[in-house]
């Protein structure tokens, strides 16, 4: 995003609204720092060749967010 960092939306995107899971789907590699990647909930590399992967990332989104829902209520 070139007017704001990634990392900087998803905090304000907090602020507005917790609930709101933040998935970074990105051409980074699996070594990426979790300095780099902890205020995302998840990450997908690009491209998206694996339907099943997707599939996947998509059920684990929808656990988090549930998770999320009965913790805050």
């Amino acid at each position: 995003m070139p007017s704001i960092p990634g990392n900087q939306l998803t905090e304000k995107i907090r602020r507005v609204d917790p609930s709101i899971l933040n998935i970074l789907v990105s051409g980074w590699e699996r070594r990426t720092s979790y300095k780099q990647l902890r205020h995302f909930d998840l990450h997908m590399l690009k491209p998206i060749e694996n339907l099943e992967e997707l599939h996947q990332m998509i059920g684990d989104a929808l656990r988090i967010r549930e998770r999320r829902h009965r913790t805050t209520g």
